[in-house]
């Protein structure tokens, strides 16, 4: 039996179509690998037929519900959470459902740890700065934890920054570890400053709890942010569909037609020169202004865009 179980999250309109994608990206590399889709109950009946019938091929449909209505980012833990019930596997790797699998996973093999976890892209916001150290502070003594000496970097800006992750791959060995999240996320939405964010803040927390590795860009890799991808990432994390253009690599756009997304990248060459100018500005702009906190930059840039 494989030693890892993916899980992800589906639904109606692009998630389920984004989780199709997915499904076949993980079969091309994990083809017995146990796979777990969870479907808020809410959504099953509204997802196109032919999605639903394929995903339930490939894989074991868990229902529930999403767990905090306003938050629907908590839709993926509870995912976890469910896959934690039922699933054998040493290792469970809960996905973004916006990401392609173009790899075999094997992080868990080089090191001997509870958590396989990537810093957030961006530190250039209010959780990655120094300013925020009074508030992490005082989380971590409400969860009983210390306040830790370690950080990690941004893998996009490069910020140094207290163990502040990114919550689109989570790999753990621990065996209730989605129930935990979810019940500090629970806690912390509607509480915290910028509590879009609340479900990596309670990453940060728990991962101080377990013996945690960090993975490196690979494994999680931004291609929204960036201009171009490596041939060597095994994880692809897209948003949409469009800022599949900016990857050149031979490999990886077969991989990306493969699993059904060759529109995205087989376009017109103008079609293809505005969405890479459209990536340019986006890096540009990531590059320089924070992403929280309303700036009269970003404002400016803004209307001046809507106006072309």
């Amino acid at each position: 039996m494989d030693d890892l179980a993916f899980v992800f999250a589906s639904g109606s309109g692009q998630v389920g179509t984004q989780s199709r994608h997915l499904i076949r990206s993980i079969r091309r590399h994990h083809a017995e690998a146990p796979v777990y889709v969870y479907v808020p109950a809410e959504e099953l009946d509204d997802m196109n037929e032919t999605v639903r019938e394929e995903l339930a091929a490939n894989a074991t449909i868990l229902e529930g519900s999403i767990p905090i209505p306003e938050y629907p980012i908590s839709t993926k833990i509870a995912a976890l959470k469910a896959a934690e019930r039922v699933a054998d596997a040493a290792y469970l790797l809960m996905l973004d459902t916006d990401v392609l699998v173009l790899d075999e996973i094997e992080a868990h093999r080089d090191e001997d740890a509870d958590l396989y976890l990537k810093p957030v892209d961006v530190g250039n916001q209010f959780w990655g700065r120094e300013r925020s150290h009074d508030r992490w502070r005082a989380l971590y003594e409400r969860y009983d934890l210390l306040f830790p000496e370690r950080r990690v970097e941004s893998t996009f800006d490069g910020r140094e920054m207290l163990p502040y992750w990114n919550a689109g791959f989570v790999l753990t060995r621990v065996d209730d570890f989605g129930t935990e999240w979810l019940e500090v996320t629970e806690a912390l939405h509607g509480e915290i400053p910028y509590d879009r964010h609340a479900d990596q803040v309670a990453l940060g927390l728990l991962s101080e709890r377990y013996a945690t590795e960090t993975v490196d860009n690979r494994y999680n890799y931004p291609i929204h942010l960036r201009l171009r991808c490596p041939p060597d990432v095994r994880v692809l994390h897209y948003h949409n569909a469009p800022n599949l253009v900016k990857v050149s690599d031979q490999g990886i756009r077969d991989q990306i037609r493969a699993v059904g997304l060759g529109d995205a990248i087989d376009l017109p060459a103008g079609e293809r020169v505005r969405l890479l100018a459209d990536g340019v500005q986006n890096y540009v702009r990531r590059r320089t202004l924070p992403i929280d906190e309303t700036h009269a930059l970003e404002r400016a840039y803004l209307k001046a865009r809507s106006l072309v």
